[in-house]
């Protein structure tokens, strides 16, 4: 006769899950069951469910009991029980139909006292036929049995002795003979109930088996008490691991007690943070989980540098080390560091060899400087004069003043933001990858936007213009928008992020706003959002952008306003600006196809995207759910809204653009992260697709960037003249300034006495110049009003003034004339 299984269900406030996990119970091909039901004083119609389930088959046992826990609620089954063997199933998981009839035969097969499975998370209400079965390409589910004696079953509690630990912990993935579980409880009113336990059956046990391969699923419910907010009832965690370790202390196991120590000190180190986040006055608590940290020494012989570095500076310690348990995620983290520094090294190195750019790089440097000059940080100017030439709000022209006073007055300053927004950008897409599709897609994330070509070469990256601050805007406008369904308060964050926007690159900041209607439109969100919500967002909008439109009215009225619509707006969606006028398909021919003069990574990363999206759609739309689907909307919208947009304008600049293109790349990290958890084979081509390709681009970039300054590659005789005359001749700043250049054209010899812009950056940077136009004639009609003055010229016939040479470079000299 075959033995009798008492499967223990403990249930509270789950009636939608409740009826789904006992028919997986009483569907089980070994049939000679005993199914205990326990009613914890649930609040919902559980009780209801669980009688009338009683009515349809006799093998069903209910207790109805005042709430006390989920321990007490299956420790008031093990009171009850009569089976041979145990096992407990949560009532919001389920199981396979041959769950208890493969186990047995293991243990049967093993002469086992006890046996475990894998298990699977699941969200979906219902699952497939294949849900259960065997994946040969993953370790835990691969089919493979592994048979445990009692000191490597305890040893297996650990993450650091065993990859698939969690399985050997937890209670319900387990069938135990019942002797087992006598003199054993759990602990009531604690959570981790499963650590203050397991160790104490896997001593009663002579051997366990593991049998790999996924039998049982498990709930991954948000409102589970183990998710979700930190709260002072995880560190029951630490009880259970006190008295296991005083348990084999009294028992003489020193091998137990060290992994016990171990695991408790690194499990201290993990929980140290969101304990000094969110709950920062639990002073004593904190005291506890160092001493823990302290107490791991013992064992070990001395204290490892590691512990000891976190003893004295946990935040030091949390910067330079990784926090987590896991192994997989210690090598994240050290992968994810070491990319973020790669792209800092693409960004820093040699960043200020190269000359500075005219138009908008040397246009902002010049802005902030005169903003500190003259101590106004609402209205720009430029040679002193308000500025209608750079229409922009100010707030790129604010970061650039920090670095200023930071930095100092030099190229470095101007551009250094950049890299650094930059950066936050790869950090803050990594780390939204990260959380929704896992480690390998967070960083291809990275690789890729190592190789984002276009944006380090030009305007952006490594450039003082606004565009990596307003790249690093969107992206996170971007992020923050699919996390409205999570969240409705996250539409005020992109409000604010829209103001911040706007503040940088003025009307460009209308794109987040069309791709916020259309995201939300496609989503069906629009209507769900409340009345409150909208009036946060409206303020969160408006607010930030009234008080700067305000301030800058108050300046200089209305005239700002009137050519920034006229010129942003109106003139660049018009007529467009002379050469830089194209076709519909400038963007498509530069970015994907052969403009550009060689394949650029944006093409591959679309191939790349494509075959994934395949992948994606070909497992099935209903493995699809809602999360997925808002995070695919938003990510594909921030690809190719900008795309279509500026290509119907008549002004054509890349570095519109450059919100679309890093926003594909982040896309196909992330397609390639979901195809891999789809079919592996084939994500793992496309991850190695990847990383091969952003690392291919990113070492090109390298090489490019290594090249500067060499033979006078991308210098500039002027520009390094009068960083000159400001480095080593100091005595000379602050002084007027004037040019006198003549260059042969096509028709002939032009002479040229104003200053370009990139040159007045740097005479204001580094000599702190006024610069005055007036060539020569206006040099010297200064210097015999009694003024000294400095000229910088390329003809020598204006030299022999009996004027004192200060110094020269190439073809240029400065002359002081008195």
């Amino acid at each position: 006769m075959e033995k009798t299984v008492s499967v223990i269900v403990p249930i509270y406030n789950v009636e939608k899950y409740l009826e789904r996990s006992v028919r997986s119970i009483l569907k089980q091909s070994y049939d000679n069951l005993e199914v205990i039901l326990v009613d914890d004083g649930s609040p919902d119609n559980c009780g209801n469910i669980c009688n009338a389930l009683a009515k349809e088959d006799k093998r069903i046992k209910v207790i109805h009991k005042e709430n006390g826990g989920l321990s007490d609620a299956r420790n008031a089954g093990l009171d009850i029980a009569t089976g041979d063997y145990i096992v407990f199933v949560d009532s919001d998981d389920h199981i396979s139909p041959d769950f208890i009839d493969i186990l047995m035969k293991e243990m049967d097969e093993n002469d086992a006292d006890v046996a475990m499975c894998s298990y699977k998370e699941t969200s979906a209400d219902t699952e497939e036929a294949s849900f259960f079965d065997i994946d040969k390409n993953v370790h835990a589910f691969d089919g493979e049995c592994e048979v445990y004696e009692t000191q490597d079953l305890l040893k297996n509690l650990y993450d650091a002795n065993h990859v698939d630990a969690t399985y050997f912990i937890v209670a319900w993935n387990k069938i135990y003979k019942a002797c087992l579980w006598e003199g054993v409880r759990f602990p009531k009113g604690r959570i981790h109930e499963d650590e203050a336990t397991t160790y104490l059956i896997y001593e009663k046990a002579k051997k366990g088996v593991y049998l790999r391969r996924p039998l049982y699923a498990y709930y991954k419910m948000d409102e589970s008490i183990t998710r979700g907010k930190f709260n002072l009832k995880r560190l029951n965690w630490f009880d259970a691991l006190d008295e296991r370790i005083e348990h084999f202390e009294e028992k003489g196991d020193e091998k137990q007690v060290s992994y016990a120590l171990r695991a408790r000190a690194d499990g201290a180190i993990h929980y140290y943070y969101p304990l000094s986040e969110e709950m920062p006055s639990e002073r004593e608590e904190k005291k506890r989980l160092k001493g823990y940290v302290r107490a791991v020494s013992k064992s070990e012989g001395g204290i490892k540098l590691s512990d000891r570095l976190f003893i004295l500076s946990p935040s030091l310690y949390r910067i330079l080390s990784c926090v987590d348990r896991d192994r997989f995620e210690r090598a994240y983290q050290i992968l994810f560091f070491a990319l973020m520094l790669w792209i800092a090294v693409l960004g820093l190195y040699k960043l200020d060899v190269k000359y500075v750019d005219p138009w908008d790089e040397s246009r902002h440097g010049v802005n902030a400087l005169e903003m500190l000059r003259y101590g106004n940080v609402i209205r720009s100017t430029y040679l002193g004069q308000t500025d209608y030439y750079n229409l922009k709000p100010p707030l790129s022209m604010w970061s650039l003043m920090i670095s200023f006073l930071i930095f100092g007055k030099n190229v470095f300053a101007l551009r250094f933001p950049s890299v650094c927004f930059y950066l936050v950008t790869a950090a803050a897409a990594a780390c939204f990858v990260r959380k929704k599709t896992g480690r390998v897609a967070a960083l291809l994330t990275l690789i890729l936007l190592a190789g984002n070509t276009t944006p380090f070469l030009a305007h952006m990256v490594r450039a003082g213009d606004a565009d990596s601050l307003y790249v690093m805007i969107f992206a996170l406008a971007m992020i923050t928008m699919t996390k409205i369904r999570d969240d409705e308060r996250n539409l005020s964050l992109c409000g604010l992020l829209f103001a911040l926007g706007f503040l940088t690159k003025s009307f460009h900041a209308g794109m987040i706003a069309i791709i916020g209607i259309v995201y939300l439109l496609s989503t069906g969100l629009i209507v769900k959002i409340s009345k409150k919500e909208w009036g946060r967002f409206l303020g969160f909008t408006l607010i930030p952008v009234i008080l700067w439109a305000g301030a800058r009215f108050a300046s200089d009225g209305p005239k700002f306003f009137k050519l920034m619509w006229e010129t942003d707006v109106l003139g660049r969606s018009k007529s467009g600006f002379g050469s830089n006028e194209a076709g519909f398909s400038y963007y498509f021919s530069y970015f994907f196809g052969d403009m550009s003069g060689s394949v650029q990574i944006y093409f591959i990363a679309l191939m790349i995207a494509v075959a994934a999206l395949m992948i994606i759609f070909a497992s099935g739309k209903e493995k699809m759910g809602a999360d997925l689907k808002d995070r695919l909307i938003g990510l594909i919208l921030w690809s190719v809204m900008p795309l279509l947009c500026f290509s119907l304008v008549s002004t054509k600049l890349l570095w519109y653009e450059y919100p679309a293109v890093t926003g594909l790349l982040v896309l196909t990290a992330f397609l390639t992260g979901e195809a891999l958890k789809r079919r592996e084979k084939a994500g793992r081509i496309l991850a190695v697709a990847c990383a091969v390709t952003g690392l291919v681009f990113s070492v090109r970039l390298f090489g490019i960037f290594n090249n500067l300054g060499v033979n006078g590659n991308a210098l500039n005789d002027l520009q390094l003249l009068i960083k000159n005359v400001g480095e080593e001749h100091p005595e000379y700043n602050g002084y007027d300034m004037y040019v006198d250049f003549a260059y042969v054209t096509e028709e002939g010899n032009t002479v040229e006495e104003e200053w370009s812009q990139q040159d007045v950056f740097m005479a204001e940077a580094y000599c702190n110049a006024f610069c005055k136009n007036g060539g020569d004639a206006g040099a010297v009609s200064a210097a015999e009003g009694g003024t000294p003055v400095i000229l910088f010229t390329n003809r020598s016939e204006l030299i022999p003034h009996g004027d004192k040479v200060i110094a020269d470079h190439g073809e240029y000299t400065a002359v002081c004339i008195e």
